[in-house]
């Protein structure tokens, strides 16, 4: 799975769901998705179990950090290496 294919799942997500507020068009990837509202303290889990679910993955709570969630970026960059086998 490639990272465009994997920002592109993970865009619709966010813009079909309500994790927080909805994600505007032309949010930035690089963005803070909790700083912006888009996923909020109530979101934030079902957000994750959705991420397990499309990506057929799974994110031990010792992952749940912004190093990994807090961007789409960062988003993409974590699920690219947990579907390549990578240690994060």
């Amino acid at each position: 799975m490639e990272s465009e294919e994997i920002k592109k799942i993970i865009k619709d997500i966010l813009m079909h769901n309500n994790y927080g507020i909805k994600m505007p068009v032309g949010f930035a990837a690089d963005e803070s998705l909790f700083l912006q509202g888009v996923i909020d303290s109530f979101g934030i889990f079902p957000f994750i179990n959705e991420l397990q679910a499309r990506f057929n993955i799974n994110i031990k709570d010792s992952e749940i950090h912004p190093g990994n969630l807090e961007t789409i970026e960062n988003i993409v960059k974590f699920i690219y290496n947990k579907k390549m086998g990578g240690k994060k």
